[in-house]
């Protein structure tokens, strides 16, 4: 067997995540820097749906699912900086866009 299979990073389907760590997504992808309190969350999962139809739970579920997909990386060559989705398992990207 060759060292590459031997070093290859197997990634999930799946990564379960914290509900902290989405609600901290939720208010960065509403531009809200400031702190939530627990009596607030209910306020920003409000103010989230608004935005992207979309409850908590069914958000934290998308980004258990797209987490194992998510990278970012830089050309060795050109320097150019890639962020997108990416199947890891099988070398292929998903989509990339240059940032």
């Amino acid at each position: 067997m060759s060292n590459d299979k031997q070093n290859k990073i197997v990634v999930p389907n799946r990564i379960r995540t914290h509900h902290w760590g989405v609600e901290e997504l939720m208010a960065k992808m509403l531009d809200k820097t400031e702190e939530y309190e627990n009596d607030e969350i209910e306020d920003l999962e409000d103010e989230f749906y608004q935005e992207f139809e979309v409850d908590s739970n069914q958000f934290q579920k998308i980004v258990e699912h797209l987490l194992p997909y998510s990278f970012i990386s830089k050309s060795p060559l050109s320097g150019q900086v890639l962020i997108g989705f990416a199947d890891h398992n099988n070398d292929v990207y998903i989509i990339k866009e240059a940032i």
